[in-house]
Order: structure tokens, then sequence, then C-alpha cells
């Protein structure tokens, strides 16, 4: 039962306990529009969420506004009825506060404007954990070397990015993804595996170091690809492998969310 019960501190956002910083009531000033997006997703949403001192601007749809107020990737949030509806924030608040406090104020907002109504519960799932395969891990600490070594082939010759301390996925070709770190920890990876697997992934390889690595593999559902699978591209490319282990997880159940928000 330690195994589990780790699993289960390991999950746990932070948000869901008492916040560090005293919580702000709510923002000074906020709206929630319906975006239009007659036509697809809106130009808008290439934009991100923004904050600029006090002042938050997002165009986005509910699950994602649900995954940054509570800090948590949409695996752990269930009982949404998703639609294909976007939304316009803009929320003003005083320039010192945190970002705890903004998303603790992000729910509030939520609650006010969709009736949001949530509970969180323990549910049973199966993960994995990131283990050093049987002929050992690949990878080599940054430490060990004054330089970063060159970006992977995959990457040569597209616009220059600032990627160091950063792990990013992406699209290589059709059917093919690829996940590549520059001066990371194997922790960084493992939450990237987490939110590509759906499930909790727990990084069990005792490497402590910063390192660089890339590797691609074939996504799942349609389209061609010669990659090998997300399994066996780990043990290929960084001698890492992925065990099943199963294992309690404190979930976000959405009760209630309305699809139009209210007047602001």
């Amino acid at each position: 039962m330690e195994g589990l019960a780790v699993i289960a501190v390991l999950v746990m956002s932070p948000l869901f306990g008492q916040p560090s910083t005293p919580p702000v009531a709510s923002f000074d000033v906020a709206s929630i529009r319906l975006a239009d997006n007659s036509d697809g997703v809106p130009a808008a949403a290439a934009a991100g969420r923004r904050r600029s001192g006090g002042r938050l601007t997002w165009t986005t749809t509910q699950i994602s506004l649900l995954t940054y107020a509570y800090h948590l990737p949409e695996w752990r949030i269930h009982g949404l009825k998703q639609n294909e509806l976007f939304y316009t924030v803009n929320a003003v608040t005083d320039v010192t506060a945190t970002e705890d406090q903004i998303c603790l104020m992000l729910q509030k907002l939520l609650a006010d404007r969709f009736k949001l109504a949530t509970h969180r519960q323990t549910t049973e799932f199966q993960g994995y954990a990131l283990m050093g395969a049987p002929k050992g891990a690949k990878l080599k600490s940054s430490e060990t070397s004054t330089e970063a070594p060159p970006m992977p082939e995959y990457l040569k010759g597209k616009a220059p990015a600032p990627f160091e301390g950063r792990i990013f996925l992406s699209h290589e070709g059709r059917g093919t993804l690829a996940i590549t770190g520059r001066g990371v920890s194997l922790s960084q990876l493992a939450d990237t595996l987490s939110a590509k697997l759906g499930t909790f992934v727990l990084d069990k390889t005792g490497m402590i170091g910063r390192y660089y690595f890339g590797f691609t593999f074939k996504n799942d559902g349609p389209g061609e690809s010669e990659a090998p699978t997300l399994f066996i591209a780990l043990q290929e490319a960084l001698g890492l492998k992925l065990q099943k282990q199963r294992g309690p997880v404190e979930v976000l159940v959405v009760d209630h969310m309305e699809n139009l928000p209210t007047e602001n």
C-alpha cells in the first residue's frame, strides 16, 4: 500500500489544498463573452493566454479554462460536457497578484458566470512508472558538457526558438510526433508523457541530472508513419521504459457548467 500512497501524493494539485498565499476574492473587473467561431477556431485563440501586469486576456475553450484555473491536466477533469464553443476572457486585478491568486479568481469567475459546480473524488487509474530499460539509460547529463548538443535532425532548418530548459511535443510529418528536451529533468519528461498518455507517469529512474534528447514516434490514430511506437522509441532512443502501475488519483468532477456565460 505504500506505493499507492506515494502515487496519490504525487498527483495532488496544490490548489486542492490550502493556497500558499492569501486568496484574492475576485478580479476587479472581468468579462467572459462567447467568441465568434462560425468559421472555425477564432483567430484570437492563436495568441494563447496573455497576462500583462494585472490584465488577463484569453480566447479559449471551457476545458482549457478549467485546466488553468485548477492547475490540472485534462485527464484529471471528469464530467465536463465539452462543446465546440470558444470564449473570450478579459480580466483585471492588482499587478502584484500571484499566479495562484489569478487561478483562484478564475475559479470564482467560472462559478459566477457559468454556474460551475465541482467536487473532488479519488479514482483508481492505470498509469506508468518511467524506469531504466534492462540495458540501462542512454542519456548523459548536461552537466558533463560545456555546450549544448545540436538540435535533432528533424528540427534542423526550422526557425530557432527559446527551447533551453523546456521539453515540447511537435508534429514531424504525417502520423509522426516528436518529443524534444533541451537541458531538462526526467521528471519533465514524465509530465510530458503523462499528458500524451492521459494518465499518471511517475519518474522512478533515480536520475537527477538535466538532459538533452529528441526522438520521434508513431502517433495514435490515422496516418502512416514508419516511426516506432512511443514505448519502443523510449527504449531505443533513451534506454528508458514505461512499466504499468496502478494507483489512486484525485480528480476534479464537473457536476454542472453552463454553455453560455451569464451577462457581464
